[in-house]
């Protein structure tokens, strides 16, 4: 089984499992993304992420996206909780909080889709 999807390696992206390969092992280190809409901003921090060294997984919840940021993150590969009804960033932190128990992670990351991530950020937060 691979980690790796073709569209996630044209952004670099060799993160999470991929979501028919369910029975890979996690990283040790869940990092979820909330967005809606926006799909720039997401890319971008898509972007950063994939340039980071050490190894998590991601998810993304998308609370009701209209602007093909669902498609965009489908043809990537990349795992996703689709809300289709807004209920508040505290939701969808606790929808990504109850991935990072089911996963048995131990660090848990949450990121909003504005935000880039820069290298060694990971390790730094781990000690």
């Amino acid at each position: 089984m691979r980690r790796r999807t073709h569209k996630r390696r044209e952004l670099g992206l060799f993160i999470g499992p991929d979501a028919a390969s369910s029975s890979l092992q996690p990283h040790e280190m869940l990092i979820m993304v909330t967005t809606s809409n926006v799909w720039l901003a997401t890319e971008q921090l898509l972007v950063s992420l994939a340039a980071l060294t050490e190894p998590f997984d991601l998810l993304v919840v998308d609370e009701c996206s209209s602007d093909g940021t669902r498609q965009r993150l489908a043809e990537l590969g990349i795992p996703v909780v689709h809300v289709n009804s807004s209920q508040g960033v505290t939701h969808n932190w606790n929808l990504g909080y109850q991935r990072f128990l089911a996963g048995n992670y131990t660090y848990f990351v949450i990121a909003n889709n504005d935000v880039l991530v820069p290298p060694g950020v990971l390790t730094n937060l781990k000690r």
